[in-house]
């Protein structure tokens, strides 16, 4: 079994809340377009989960978790 840290527990439960209010929603209308809308990914970058390999003082973003 895999144990998370609670700061990975808290960016599982993060990204899980993310997914369920903004993916799953649209996932069958995004799947039929074959398409990744602008805006789902506008909205991942903002909440800062695109520059998770690097460290903020490379310019990562802070995380919003």
């Amino acid at each position: 079994m895999i144990t998370f840290t609670p700061e990975q527990e808290q960016f599982r439960k993060a990204v899980a809340r993310f997914v369920d209010a903004e993916v799953v929603p649209a996932a069958e209308a995004i799947d039929e377009r074959a398409e990744f809308p602008t805006k789902l990914f506008k909205r991942i970058g903002e909440l800062g989960y695109l520059g998770l390999r690097y460290p903020e003082a490379y310019g990562a973003p802070a995380p919003t978790w």
